[in-house]
């Protein structure tokens, strides 16, 4: 599939990071982060609704036996690819502090000194930003098809790094410059976050596989924001929500790169077979053609 369709289907997410912290921080004010966490952990919990739609669509014609055989066969299929359970484990961990961050961005602009209108024009240049991530990574992506991952992994890197680095900023300047480098990665991370998911499973397991990453998408997500405001009430500032954030989408990442690592190594350990033997991308093993 292509990773360019991909991110441009996917671009209106820009829009809701451009809506969505404001809306937060507002509930935040007139409530609290309790009852801000509640409402957001609900939004997201409509993950599970479309992660029942993709595991249906797939089901829509499967009216006998040997269908449900079919299906019950893929998902075997899934759970014994390796490189994608990886995958799956480490979205689950990411996605667990993706919108801590965010959140509580505009109070620590706030603390630093910032006005209003300043902290509007950082919100409004992360979801620029990441539009621009999306279709820049989608392109690249496109372009070189087969290092996808990488590309991936090191925008998940990036957003992490890039949002801890929030809590050293100091001056308007620096959060423009930040804002932008964590729209751009984040833009990477959510833009290519289904193309990886194809990459691994190919075309025929993309709905049950990607059914099963939104599901865990949504329990992480609502799980994840009350334990990031429960680090941050901990950490007696916002600052606790952006290194809870940027360790775990640092571990997530890495679990990434361990996937691209033992992908390298297959490769030349295929390189030195002879004759009839090569590595299968997808898989992740080395087979044997007859000729």
């Amino acid at each position: 599939m292509c990773p360019l369709a991909l991110t441009i289907a996917n671009s209106g997410f820009a829009i809701g990071s451009l809506i969505l912290p404001p809306i937060l921080t507002v509930c935040i004010q007139q409530y609290n982060w309790k009852i801000a966490f509640i409402v957001l952990g609900g939004i997201s919990s409509t993950g599970l609704f479309a992660a029942a739609t993709f595991v249906s669509s797939n089901n829509d014609n499967n009216d006998d036996d040997s269908d449900n055989v079919e299906v019950r066969k893929t998902m075997i299929g899934i759970l014994k690819n390796v490189k994608f359970m990886v995958f799956f484990v480490s979205n689950g961990i990411a996605t667990t502090a993706l919108f801590g961050p965010s959140t509580f961005l505009p109070d620590l602009m706030q603390e630093k000194g910032l006005s209003s209108k300043e902290i509007a024009v950082c919100i409004i240049v992360i979801g620029v930003g990441n539009l621009f991530g999306r279709l820049l990574c989608g392109a690249a992506a496109s372009k070189f098809n087969n290092q996808v991952v990488w590309i991936f992994g090191i925008s998940l890197l990036g957003f992490g790094v890039t949002s801890t680095a929030m809590i050293l900023a100091k001056s308007l300047h620096i959060f423009m410059v930040l804002s932008v480098l964590v729209g751009l990665f984040s833009g990477g991370y959510f833009g290519l976050f289904t193309a990886v998911v194809s990459y691994y499973l190919g075309k025929k397991q993309l709905p049950i596989g990607y059914g099963m990453i939104s599901a865990t998408t949504g329990i992480s997500l609502t799980a994840g924001m009350p334990l990031a405001g429960f680090v941050s009430d901990s950490y007696g500032n916002e600052n606790g929500s952006f290194v809870f954030g940027g360790c775990m989408m640092f571990f997530a990442a890495m679990m990434v790169f361990v996937n691209l690592v033992v992908d390298f190594r297959r490769r030349g350990t295929c390189a030195r077979q002879t004759g009839n033997e090569k590595y299968n991308e997808q898989n992740g093993y080395i087979e044997t053609t007859h000729l």
